[in-house]
């Protein structure tokens, strides 16, 4: 069974040419004096992990973010992942960055990324938007 062993929201990320999952940057709060507030550039980093079984499907992937209403903040997230068996390798892993620009918040609050595997959800990893005093 697919299971998400990492997620979180950072600055940036890259896998290295040894395939190491390289993040800089986690957070998991924006702060913002006005709305609409739109953050520059951040990512969505996960590891996906599965066993021989899982080799024999394509599975499908997507990923919501929401806020504290359940509203979605951005279009669906939606593609499909298959993995490949390596030799007697048990277990395979994935590691997913998934880049955002200029991602706009309506509203200060609980937000949330959802990432959803073959129709479950697998994980949360939660964003909060607080809302702060302009400084003079």
């Amino acid at each position: 069974m697919l299971e998400i062993k990492l997620a979180t929201i950072a600055d940036a990320a890259n896998i290295s040419r040894e395939g190491k999952l390289n993040i800089t940057g986690i957070f998991n709060n924006i702060k913002t004096a006005s709305f609409p507030a739109s953050h520059p550039c951040m990512v969505l980093v996960y590891v996906i992990e599965g066993d021989r079984s899982d080799a024999q499907a394509t599975h499908k992937l997507k990923v919501d973010l929401i806020d504290e209403d359940g509203n979605l903040v951005i279009p669906p997230l939606e593609g499909k992942i298959n993995f490949k068996t390596v030799g007697s390798v048990n277990k395979m892993s994935a590691s997913q960055i998934i880049q955002l620009a200029n991602v706009q918040f309506k509203k200060h609050g609980r937000h949330a990324f959802k990432i959803i595997l073959n129709g479950e959800v697998r994980a949360t990893v939660p964003l909060e938007i607080i809302k702060i005093e302009k400084q003079q």
